[in-house]
Protein backbone atom coordinates (compact mmCIF):
# COMPACT_ATOMS: atom_id res chain seq x y z
CA UNK A 1 0.00 0.00 0.00
CA UNK A 2 2.40 2.79 0.82
CA UNK A 3 4.73 1.78 -2.18
CA UNK A 4 1.94 2.64 -4.56
CA UNK A 5 0.93 5.53 -2.46
CA UNK A 6 4.37 6.93 -2.95
CA UNK A 7 5.09 5.92 -6.80
CA UNK A 8 4.17 9.32 -8.19
CA UNK A 9 6.70 11.07 -6.24
CA UNK A 10 9.68 9.15 -6.83
CA UNK A 11 10.22 11.20 -10.17
CA UNK A 12 10.07 14.85 -8.04
CA UNK A 13 12.25 13.60 -5.46
CA UNK A 14 15.00 12.77 -8.28
CA UNK A 15 14.21 16.06 -10.45
CA UNK A 16 14.61 18.16 -6.91
CA UNK A 17 18.00 16.40 -5.51
CA UNK A 18 19.66 17.08 -8.83
CA UNK A 19 18.58 21.10 -8.68
CA UNK A 20 20.08 21.03 -5.09
CA UNK A 21 23.19 20.17 -5.95
CA UNK A 22 23.43 22.00 -9.07
CA UNK A 23 22.34 24.84 -6.63
CA UNK A 24 25.03 24.01 -4.05
CA UNK A 25 27.63 23.20 -5.81
CA UNK A 26 27.31 24.49 -9.59
CA UNK A 27 25.88 27.08 -11.07
CA UNK A 28 29.16 28.99 -10.45
CA UNK A 29 28.75 28.99 -7.20
CA UNK A 30 32.22 28.11 -4.51
CA UNK A 31 32.27 24.70 -4.62
CA UNK A 32 31.01 24.48 -0.95
CA UNK A 33 31.30 20.17 -0.21
CA UNK A 34 33.78 19.10 -3.17
CA UNK A 35 32.99 15.53 -2.31
CA UNK A 36 29.75 16.03 -1.32
CA UNK A 37 27.94 15.19 -4.28
CA UNK A 38 30.84 12.33 -4.78
CA UNK A 39 30.16 10.82 -1.61
CA UNK A 40 26.03 11.26 -1.95
CA UNK A 41 26.11 9.82 -5.51
CA UNK A 42 28.20 6.46 -4.61
CA UNK A 43 25.75 6.07 -1.36
CA UNK A 44 22.53 6.38 -4.02
CA UNK A 45 24.81 4.04 -6.60
CA UNK A 46 25.70 1.37 -4.44
CA UNK A 47 22.32 1.28 -2.41
CA UNK A 48 20.57 0.86 -6.18
CA UNK A 49 22.79 -1.70 -7.12
CA UNK A 50 23.08 -3.72 -4.33
CA UNK A 51 20.12 -3.18 -1.90
CA UNK A 52 17.09 -1.53 -3.90
CA UNK A 53 13.90 -0.34 -2.02
CA UNK A 54 11.82 -4.14 -1.72
CA UNK A 55 9.63 -3.03 1.11
CA UNK A 56 9.88 -5.22 3.74
CA UNK A 57 12.66 -6.91 2.38
CA UNK A 58 14.74 -3.83 1.66
CA UNK A 59 18.16 -4.57 3.26
CA UNK A 60 18.13 -1.34 5.51
CA UNK A 61 20.72 -2.11 7.84
CA UNK A 62 23.41 -2.52 5.10
CA UNK A 63 21.88 0.49 3.13
CA UNK A 64 22.37 2.01 6.04
CA UNK A 65 25.69 1.37 6.92
CA UNK A 66 27.27 1.77 4.04
CA UNK A 67 25.83 5.29 3.94
CA UNK A 68 27.08 6.20 7.68
CA UNK A 69 30.70 4.33 6.62
CA UNK A 70 30.91 6.95 3.31
CA UNK A 71 30.07 9.92 5.22
CA UNK A 72 32.03 9.59 8.32
CA UNK A 73 35.14 8.70 6.24
CA UNK A 74 35.14 4.80 7.93
CA UNK A 75 34.73 3.95 3.96
CA UNK A 76 36.70 6.16 1.73
CA UNK A 77 35.26 7.39 -1.66
CA UNK A 78 37.80 5.12 -3.89
CA UNK A 79 37.09 2.39 -1.83
CA UNK A 80 33.50 2.72 -2.51
CA UNK A 81 34.49 3.04 -6.07
CA UNK A 82 36.53 -0.70 -6.06
CA UNK A 83 32.94 -2.10 -4.32
CA UNK A 84 30.85 -0.92 -6.90
CA UNK A 85 33.00 -1.68 -9.54
CA UNK A 86 34.51 -5.26 -8.52
CA UNK A 87 32.35 -6.50 -6.14
CA UNK A 88 29.31 -8.99 -6.79
CA UNK A 89 26.35 -9.43 -4.39
CA UNK A 90 27.87 -11.98 -2.30
CA UNK A 91 31.04 -9.34 -1.63
CA UNK A 92 28.57 -6.77 -0.90
CA UNK A 93 27.33 -8.60 1.87
CA UNK A 94 30.36 -9.64 3.33
CA UNK A 95 31.31 -6.04 3.44
CA UNK A 96 28.28 -4.12 4.22
CA UNK A 97 27.91 -6.94 7.64
CA UNK A 98 31.50 -5.61 8.30
CA UNK A 99 30.87 -2.16 8.52
CA UNK A 100 27.26 -2.78 10.39
CA UNK A 101 29.43 -4.24 12.92
CA UNK A 102 32.00 -1.22 13.05
CA UNK A 103 29.69 0.97 13.13
CA UNK A 104 27.77 -0.16 16.33
CA UNK A 105 31.17 -1.09 17.94
CA UNK A 106 32.63 2.46 17.24
CA UNK A 107 28.69 3.67 19.15
CA UNK A 108 28.16 5.46 15.25
CA UNK A 109 25.08 5.07 14.32
CA UNK A 110 22.49 4.20 17.14
CA UNK A 111 19.46 3.40 14.56
CA UNK A 112 21.51 0.09 13.42
CA UNK A 113 20.12 -1.02 16.43
CA UNK A 114 16.68 -1.00 15.58
CA UNK A 115 16.80 -1.96 12.34
CA UNK A 116 18.82 -5.21 13.60
CA UNK A 117 15.72 -6.39 15.35
CA UNK A 118 12.95 -8.61 14.00
CA UNK A 119 12.40 -9.12 10.42
CA UNK A 120 9.24 -6.66 9.87
CA UNK A 121 6.42 -8.12 8.83
CA UNK A 122 5.11 -7.79 5.14
CA UNK A 123 2.05 -5.50 5.54
CA UNK A 124 4.63 -3.07 7.73
CA UNK A 125 5.29 0.01 5.79
CA UNK A 126 8.53 2.39 6.31
CA UNK A 127 6.92 4.67 8.75
CA UNK A 128 6.08 2.18 11.27
CA UNK A 129 9.32 0.85 10.70
CA UNK A 130 11.05 3.87 11.37
CA UNK A 131 9.30 4.44 14.40
CA UNK A 132 10.58 1.15 15.83
CA UNK A 133 14.20 2.67 15.58
CA UNK A 134 16.08 4.43 18.55
CA UNK A 135 16.01 7.88 18.18
CA UNK A 136 19.41 9.53 17.34
CA UNK A 137 22.11 10.85 20.01
CA UNK A 138 20.95 13.85 21.22
CA UNK A 139 24.05 16.38 21.17
CA UNK A 140 24.62 19.50 23.44
CA UNK A 141 25.63 22.53 21.20
CA UNK A 142 27.97 24.98 21.85
CA UNK A 143 26.63 28.04 22.11
CA UNK A 144 28.18 31.66 21.56
CA UNK A 145 28.04 33.61 24.08
CA UNK A 146 30.22 36.48 23.15
CA UNK A 147 27.95 39.31 22.39
CA UNK A 148 26.01 38.57 25.45
CA UNK A 149 29.29 38.86 28.06
CA UNK A 150 30.58 42.05 25.87
CA UNK A 151 27.43 43.69 26.86
CA UNK A 152 27.91 43.25 30.09
CA UNK A 153 31.44 44.70 30.44
CA UNK A 154 30.23 47.65 28.23
CA UNK A 155 32.85 48.02 26.73
CA UNK A 156 32.18 49.26 22.70
CA UNK A 157 35.56 48.06 20.96
CA UNK A 158 35.01 44.52 22.65
CA UNK A 159 31.09 44.82 20.95
CA UNK A 160 32.22 45.38 17.93
CA UNK A 161 34.73 42.58 17.94
CA UNK A 162 31.71 40.17 18.62
CA UNK A 163 29.98 41.77 15.58
CA UNK A 164 32.86 42.52 12.95
CA UNK A 165 33.93 38.61 12.80
CA UNK A 166 35.25 36.28 10.35
CA UNK A 167 31.77 35.32 9.03
CA UNK A 168 30.49 38.51 8.39
CA UNK A 169 33.84 39.48 6.40
CA UNK A 170 33.10 37.01 4.45
CA UNK A 171 29.82 37.84 3.70
CA UNK A 172 28.88 39.04 -0.05
CA UNK A 173 26.85 42.60 -0.34
CA UNK A 174 23.82 40.63 -1.79
CA UNK A 175 23.40 38.70 1.40
CA UNK A 176 24.55 42.09 4.06
CA UNK A 177 21.13 43.13 4.62
CA UNK A 178 22.38 44.84 7.86
CA UNK A 179 25.81 45.89 9.08
CA UNK A 180 27.61 46.24 12.54
CA UNK A 181 27.71 50.00 12.30
CA UNK A 182 23.94 49.85 12.66
CA UNK A 183 23.66 47.26 14.95
CA UNK A 184 25.69 48.53 17.67
CA UNK A 185 23.77 51.63 17.97
CA UNK A 186 20.56 50.27 18.05
CA UNK A 187 20.49 49.38 21.36
CA UNK A 188 17.07 47.17 21.28
CA UNK A 189 18.37 44.90 18.86
CA UNK A 190 21.81 44.32 20.27
CA UNK A 191 19.78 43.56 23.51
CA UNK A 192 17.82 41.11 21.68
CA UNK A 193 20.59 39.37 19.73
CA UNK A 194 22.53 39.14 23.24
CA UNK A 195 19.06 37.30 25.11
CA UNK A 196 19.02 35.50 22.24
CA UNK A 197 22.12 33.64 23.31
CA UNK A 198 21.05 33.44 27.01
CA UNK A 199 18.15 31.82 26.49
CA UNK A 200 19.79 29.19 24.14
CA UNK A 201 22.27 28.81 26.82
CA UNK A 202 20.17 28.24 29.38
CA UNK A 203 17.72 25.78 27.30
CA UNK A 204 21.05 23.91 26.22
CA UNK A 205 22.53 23.89 29.82
CA UNK A 206 19.50 22.08 31.40
CA UNK A 207 19.80 19.55 28.38
CA UNK A 208 23.39 18.59 29.24
CA UNK A 209 22.71 18.17 32.90
CA UNK A 210 19.18 15.71 31.97
CA UNK A 211 21.54 14.13 29.54
CA UNK A 212 23.88 13.22 32.23
CA UNK A 213 21.44 12.66 34.66
CA UNK A 214 19.91 10.14 32.30
CA UNK A 215 23.06 8.20 32.09
CA UNK A 216 23.33 8.18 35.49
CA UNK A 217 20.30 6.51 36.03
CA UNK A 218 20.57 4.41 33.35
CA UNK A 219 23.75 2.73 35.10
CA UNK A 220 21.09 2.13 38.15
CA UNK A 221 20.37 -1.52 39.32
CA UNK A 222 17.03 -2.37 38.89
CA UNK A 223 14.75 -1.36 41.69
CA UNK A 224 16.69 1.36 42.67
CA UNK A 225 15.00 3.95 45.09
CA UNK A 226 16.35 6.99 42.58
CA UNK A 227 14.41 4.89 39.61
CA UNK A 228 10.79 6.62 41.29
CA UNK A 229 9.66 9.77 42.79
CA UNK A 230 8.35 9.57 45.94
CA UNK A 231 4.98 9.33 44.64
CA UNK A 232 5.73 6.66 41.83
CA UNK A 233 6.72 8.23 39.19
CA UNK A 234 9.34 6.69 36.92
CA UNK A 235 12.17 9.27 37.02
CA UNK A 236 13.83 7.93 33.63
CA UNK A 237 10.83 8.55 31.85
CA UNK A 238 10.92 11.81 33.25
CA UNK A 239 14.46 12.65 32.44
CA UNK A 240 13.45 11.77 28.91
CA UNK A 241 10.33 14.37 29.03
CA UNK A 242 13.22 17.37 30.06
CA UNK A 243 15.37 16.02 27.48
CA UNK A 244 12.89 16.62 24.67
CA UNK A 245 11.80 19.55 26.09
CA UNK A 246 15.01 21.48 26.21
CA UNK A 247 16.42 20.03 22.83
CA UNK A 248 13.65 21.31 21.25
CA UNK A 249 13.23 24.89 23.02
CA UNK A 250 16.92 25.31 22.47
CA UNK A 251 16.73 24.70 18.78
CA UNK A 252 13.34 26.95 18.24
CA UNK A 253 14.61 29.46 20.32
CA UNK A 254 17.75 29.23 18.02
CA UNK A 255 15.54 30.14 14.57
CA UNK A 256 13.40 32.34 16.04
CA UNK A 257 13.05 35.21 13.76
CA UNK A 258 14.18 38.16 15.68
CA UNK A 259 13.01 40.60 12.74
CA UNK A 260 9.77 39.28 12.23
CA UNK A 261 6.55 39.39 14.17
CA UNK A 262 5.17 36.31 14.10
CA UNK A 263 4.06 35.02 17.39
CA UNK A 264 5.93 31.98 19.27
CA UNK A 265 3.30 29.83 20.37
CA UNK A 266 4.49 26.36 20.11
CA UNK A 267 5.13 25.88 23.82
CA UNK A 268 2.15 27.85 24.76
CA UNK A 269 -0.84 25.87 27.09
CA UNK A 270 -2.58 24.50 24.82
CA UNK A 271 -5.43 24.13 27.30
CA UNK A 272 -7.01 27.47 27.22
CA UNK A 273 -7.09 27.11 23.32
CA UNK A 274 -9.63 24.43 23.67
CA UNK A 275 -11.43 26.20 25.70
CA UNK A 276 -11.55 29.66 23.52
CA UNK A 277 -11.33 28.35 20.41
CA UNK A 278 -13.09 24.83 19.05
CA UNK A 279 -10.54 23.82 16.15
CA UNK A 280 -7.83 23.72 19.18
CA UNK A 281 -10.35 21.05 21.01
CA UNK A 282 -7.59 17.96 19.41
CA UNK A 283 -10.48 15.22 19.21
CA UNK A 284 -10.41 12.15 20.26
CA UNK A 285 -6.89 9.41 20.66
CA UNK A 286 -6.44 8.15 17.52
CA UNK A 287 -7.47 10.67 15.18
CA UNK A 288 -6.60 14.27 16.68
CA UNK A 289 -5.71 17.41 14.78
CA UNK A 290 -1.82 17.43 15.28
CA UNK A 291 0.48 20.34 15.10
CA UNK A 292 2.60 20.97 12.03
CA UNK A 293 5.45 22.99 11.32
CA UNK A 294 4.91 24.15 7.59
CA UNK A 295 8.36 25.54 6.66
CA UNK A 296 10.99 24.10 8.86
CA UNK A 297 10.73 21.64 11.22
CA UNK A 298 12.62 22.06 14.62
CA UNK A 299 15.70 20.57 13.89
CA UNK A 300 15.98 22.04 10.47
CA UNK A 301 15.33 25.50 11.51
CA UNK A 302 18.20 24.65 14.35
CA UNK A 303 20.19 23.62 12.09
CA UNK A 304 20.54 26.77 10.45
CA UNK A 305 21.57 29.07 13.43
CA UNK A 306 23.62 26.33 15.15
CA UNK A 307 26.87 26.13 13.21
CA UNK A 308 29.81 27.54 14.69
CA UNK A 309 30.24 30.52 11.60
CA UNK A 310 25.83 30.81 11.81
CA UNK A 311 25.74 31.46 15.30
CA UNK A 312 28.05 34.80 14.31
CA UNK A 313 25.63 37.46 15.55
CA UNK A 314 26.21 39.32 12.10
CA UNK A 315 25.79 36.32 10.42
CA UNK A 316 22.72 35.17 11.88
CA UNK A 317 21.16 38.40 11.85
CA UNK A 318 21.41 38.56 8.48
CA UNK A 319 20.48 35.24 7.95
CA UNK A 320 17.21 36.06 9.56
CA UNK A 321 16.82 39.21 6.96
CA UNK A 322 17.06 36.74 4.01
CA UNK A 323 14.34 34.68 5.72
CA UNK A 324 12.19 37.38 6.06
CA UNK A 325 13.00 38.31 2.50
CA UNK A 326 12.13 35.26 1.28
CA UNK A 327 8.77 35.21 3.62
CA UNK A 328 9.75 31.74 5.32
CA UNK A 329 9.04 30.88 9.02
CA UNK A 330 10.85 29.38 11.29
CA UNK A 331 10.48 28.55 15.12
CA UNK A 332 7.53 27.59 16.43
CA UNK A 333 5.75 30.84 15.60
CA UNK A 334 1.93 31.06 14.17
CA UNK A 335 2.99 31.54 10.39
CA UNK A 336 5.35 28.02 10.61
CA UNK A 337 2.39 26.08 12.11
CA UNK A 338 -0.61 24.45 10.77
CA UNK A 339 -3.47 21.92 11.79
CA UNK A 340 -3.61 18.56 10.28
CA UNK A 341 -5.96 15.34 11.14
CA UNK A 342 -3.47 12.51 12.79
CA UNK A 343 -3.68 9.93 9.66
CA UNK A 344 -2.71 12.19 6.93
CA UNK A 345 0.25 14.00 9.30
CA UNK A 346 1.63 10.36 9.39
CA UNK A 347 1.14 10.18 5.97
CA UNK A 348 2.76 13.63 5.07
CA UNK A 349 6.04 12.93 7.16
CA UNK A 350 5.67 9.11 5.12
CA UNK A 351 5.54 10.69 1.96
CA UNK A 352 8.50 13.60 3.03
CA UNK A 353 10.70 10.78 4.47
CA UNK A 354 10.32 8.56 0.63
CA UNK A 355 11.03 11.95 -1.09
CA UNK A 356 14.46 12.13 1.14
CA UNK A 357 13.35 15.19 3.14
CA UNK A 358 13.88 13.47 6.25
CA UNK A 359 15.68 10.96 9.03
CA UNK A 360 18.78 11.64 6.85
CA UNK A 361 17.53 11.57 3.48
CA UNK A 362 19.38 12.72 0.12
CA UNK A 363 17.62 15.72 0.28
CA UNK A 364 17.66 16.39 4.45
CA UNK A 365 17.73 20.20 5.20
CA UNK A 366 19.53 20.03 8.20
CA UNK A 367 22.62 17.65 6.86
CA UNK A 368 23.20 20.14 3.98
CA UNK A 369 23.53 22.63 7.05
CA UNK A 370 26.14 20.49 8.75
CA UNK A 371 27.92 19.62 5.77
CA UNK A 372 28.39 23.20 4.73
CA UNK A 373 29.46 23.93 8.60
CA UNK A 374 31.71 21.49 8.16
CA UNK A 375 33.83 22.11 5.34
CA UNK A 376 33.62 26.20 6.44
CA UNK A 377 35.46 24.80 9.76
CA UNK A 378 37.99 22.74 7.08
CA UNK A 379 38.48 26.03 5.16
CA UNK A 380 36.40 24.40 2.02
CA UNK A 381 33.40 26.26 2.19
CA UNK A 382 31.82 29.70 2.06
CA UNK A 383 29.68 31.40 4.45
CA UNK A 384 27.57 33.23 1.47
CA UNK A 385 26.49 29.70 0.51
CA UNK A 386 24.38 28.74 3.77
CA UNK A 387 22.69 31.83 2.22
CA UNK A 388 22.54 30.13 -0.93
CA UNK A 389 21.08 27.28 0.36
CA UNK A 390 17.95 29.07 1.74
CA UNK A 391 17.54 30.78 -1.46
CA UNK A 392 17.72 26.97 -3.33
CA UNK A 393 15.09 25.43 -0.40
CA UNK A 394 12.70 28.69 -1.23
CA UNK A 395 13.02 27.80 -4.79
CA UNK A 396 13.24 24.14 -4.86
CA UNK A 397 11.95 22.63 -1.87
CA UNK A 398 9.26 24.79 -0.48
CA UNK A 399 6.84 23.99 -3.51
CA UNK A 400 7.21 20.43 -3.39
CA UNK A 401 6.26 20.72 0.24
CA UNK A 402 3.27 22.98 -0.28
CA UNK A 403 2.23 20.87 -2.58
CA UNK A 404 2.72 17.71 -0.60
CA UNK A 405 0.64 19.25 2.37
CA UNK A 406 -2.57 20.59 0.07
CA UNK A 407 -3.37 17.37 -0.79
CA UNK A 408 -5.03 16.90 2.91
CA UNK A 409 -6.86 19.12 4.34
CA UNK A 410 -5.10 21.34 6.70
CA UNK A 411 -5.34 24.79 8.33
CA UNK A 412 -2.38 27.46 8.56
CA UNK A 413 -2.21 28.82 12.60
CA UNK A 414 -2.71 32.09 10.64
CA UNK A 415 -6.11 31.38 9.90
CA UNK A 416 -7.79 29.88 12.75
CA UNK A 417 -7.58 32.97 15.27
CA UNK A 418 -5.38 31.99 17.57
CA UNK A 419 -3.26 35.50 17.04
CA UNK A 420 -6.18 37.50 18.61
CA UNK A 421 -6.57 34.69 21.48
CA UNK A 422 -3.10 35.05 22.39
CA UNK A 423 -2.55 38.77 21.76
CA UNK A 424 -1.66 39.04 25.28
CA UNK A 425 0.64 35.96 25.23
CA UNK A 426 4.52 36.02 25.19
CA UNK A 427 6.93 33.43 25.17
CA UNK A 428 10.38 32.99 27.20
CA UNK A 429 12.41 34.24 23.99
CA UNK A 430 9.69 36.45 23.09
CA UNK A 431 10.24 38.18 26.63
CA UNK A 432 13.63 37.64 26.64
CA UNK A 433 14.86 38.79 23.13
CA UNK A 434 11.71 42.22 23.36
CA UNK A 435 10.58 40.43 20.05
CA UNK A 436 7.50 43.29 19.23
CA UNK A 437 4.68 40.76 18.36
CA UNK A 438 1.35 41.50 16.63
CA UNK A 439 -2.11 40.31 16.50
CA UNK A 440 -3.17 39.13 12.83
CA UNK A 441 -7.01 38.92 12.35
CA UNK A 442 -7.97 35.52 10.09
CA UNK A 443 -8.74 36.15 6.94
CA UNK A 444 -9.73 32.40 5.78
CA UNK A 445 -11.88 30.71 7.89
CA UNK A 446 -11.05 27.35 6.32
CA UNK A 447 -12.44 24.19 8.79
CA UNK A 448 -10.38 21.13 9.33
CA UNK A 449 -12.67 18.15 8.55
CA UNK A 450 -11.21 16.71 11.55
CA UNK A 451 -12.23 14.51 14.37
CA UNK A 452 -16.06 16.00 14.32
CA UNK A 453 -16.45 16.07 10.66
CA UNK A 454 -16.46 19.12 9.99
CA UNK A 455 -18.46 20.59 13.22
CA UNK A 456 -15.55 22.33 14.76
CA UNK A 457 -15.34 26.33 14.42
CA UNK A 458 -12.18 28.51 13.78
CA UNK A 459 -13.72 31.75 15.14
CA UNK A 460 -17.09 33.36 15.30
CA UNK A 461 -18.57 34.96 12.68
CA UNK A 462 -17.65 38.93 11.41
CA UNK A 463 -20.84 40.52 13.11
CA UNK A 464 -20.47 43.45 10.04
CA UNK A 465 -22.24 40.17 7.57
CA UNK A 466 -25.90 42.19 6.96
CA UNK A 467 -28.68 39.32 7.45
CA UNK A 468 -29.71 39.51 3.54
CA UNK A 469 -30.21 36.18 1.95
CA UNK A 470 -27.53 36.48 -1.13
CA UNK A 471 -26.10 39.87 0.58
CA UNK A 472 -22.86 40.54 2.14
CA UNK A 473 -22.41 44.15 4.06
CA UNK A 474 -19.00 45.18 5.51
CA UNK A 475 -19.05 48.87 5.67
CA UNK A 476 -20.01 51.04 8.28
CA UNK A 477 -23.88 51.44 7.99
CA UNK A 478 -23.60 55.57 8.31
CA UNK A 479 -24.17 56.08 4.24
CA UNK A 480 -27.77 57.36 3.89
CA UNK A 481 -27.64 56.16 -0.17
CA UNK A 482 -26.40 52.30 0.80
CA UNK A 483 -28.41 52.17 3.62
CA UNK A 484 -31.02 52.94 1.30
CA UNK A 485 -30.14 49.90 -0.80
CA UNK A 486 -30.47 47.49 1.70
CA UNK A 487 -33.66 48.22 2.63
CA UNK A 488 -34.87 47.51 -1.08
CA UNK A 489 -32.78 44.67 -1.36
CA UNK A 490 -33.89 42.87 2.15
CA UNK A 491 -37.27 43.88 1.46
CA UNK A 492 -37.61 42.39 -1.90
CA UNK A 493 -34.30 40.27 -2.63
CA UNK A 494 -31.17 39.88 -4.06
CA UNK A 495 -32.79 39.26 -7.08
CA UNK A 496 -34.44 42.20 -7.49
CA UNK A 497 -31.56 44.25 -8.98
CA UNK A 498 -30.28 41.47 -10.74
CA UNK A 499 -30.59 42.98 -14.42
CA UNK A 500 -26.71 42.19 -15.51
CA UNK A 501 -26.22 38.57 -15.29
CA UNK A 502 -24.11 39.15 -11.94
CA UNK A 503 -25.68 36.24 -10.15
CA UNK A 504 -27.60 36.53 -6.81
CA UNK A 505 -24.82 37.81 -4.76
CA UNK A 506 -24.27 41.30 -3.82
CA UNK A 507 -20.25 43.01 -2.12
CA UNK A 508 -21.49 46.65 -1.07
Amino acid sequence: MASSFLKPFAKPAQEVGERIFKGVVGDGATQVVPELARRTKLINDLNETFAPKLGAKTRKPQRRAIAAAINNGDLEPDMADKLLRDFDDEGYEFFADAQIEKQMQGGRDSQLEGMLGDTPTQSEGPFQQINKQEAKATTVPDVNTELSEALKGGNEEQIMSTLNTEGWQGLNDEYRFLYPEEIIHNPELLEGLAARQDVQEGYFSELSKNLDERTRLQELPKGHPDLKTDSGRDTLKGVGKNIKYNDRAGKDAASLNLLTRDQDVFKVNRAPLKQALEVFNLGEKGNQLEWHHTFFGNKEGGSIFLEKVTQEPMVALNLMALLKKLDLPTSGTIGNLSLLREADHTKLHQIFRELGLEQGGDLDFADYMKAIGDAYLDGTADVNQFFRMLEVYAEEVVPLTQSKTAQFDNLPFAQSGIADELKNYASIPDKKTKRKIVSKKSTNKKMVQGPRKGKMKSSPKAKTIASIPGVMYKGSGKDPAVNELLKKLKKDGAGSLDSSGMGTRWKV
